[in-house]
């Protein structure tokens, strides 16, 4: 979905399993800008898309 519309996605992993490893082989997106509290956010899935 990312991709298609051309948009940075940002997963939330911290309660994974696997979340120390994933951020072994992905850096964050800024050095400075680890958080996306306070920016506006958007979810997505089934019904943000309208299919039902």
């Amino acid at each position: 979905m990312a991709y298609a519309t051309q948009r940075t996605l940002v997963l939330t992993g911290e309660s994974w399993l696997y979340a120390a490893k994933w951020e072994t082989v992905f850096l964050p997106i800024s050095k400075t800008c680890k958080s996306t509290g306070g920016q506006p956010t958007s979810q997505w899935g089934r019904k943000y898309i309208g299919i039902e």
